[in-house]
């Protein structure tokens, strides 16, 4: 067990938030270039959220076993807010600067089917570290 120079939720947050930001590049450029041409954006959003899940409960769970730090409630679900927030940002960030996009065109994207399903997949994501309190 390694104790960060930092055990705060803000130190854990922000790496749960890049290993699975980095997951979520690569499998977002499959299901964009490979998966949503051939079987639409709504099947393609359903086949990736299950492998980021997933992902996202490993890394939660090597991360809490990992470095010694509060499992309590609050501490797991700031860990978790953590990581949502710097996720929700940083792809506001690469939509508007990257790709050119408006930011009325990011939001406006969130309130499609496959925004609101992602967007959920999120949210769960945010959850996973308190969760993993409940579900062992």
């Amino acid at each position: 067990m390694s104790e960060p120079k930092s055990n705060s939720f803000l130190f854990l947050g922000f790496i749960y938030f890049i290993g699975i930001f980095l997951l979520g590049f690569v499998l977002g450029t499959i299901r964009t270039l490979f998966l949503a041409p051939s079987f639409g954006k709504v099947p393609a959003v359903l086949m990736e959220i299950p492998i980021i899940l997933i992902a996202a409960w490993l890394l939660s769970r090597f991360l809490l076993n990992h470095y010694r730090v509060s499992h309590s409630g609050r501490f797991l679900l700031k860990m978790g807010i953590t990581g949502l927030c710097f996720l929700m940002l940083t792809e506001l960030i690469i939509s508007v600067f990257v790709f050119g996009n408006s930011m009325n065109s990011f939001f406006k994207e969130l309130v499609t089917v496959h925004g609101i399903l992602g967007f959920c997949g999120q949210i769960v994501f945010g959850l996973i570290p308190v969760l993993q309190k409940y579900f062992k």
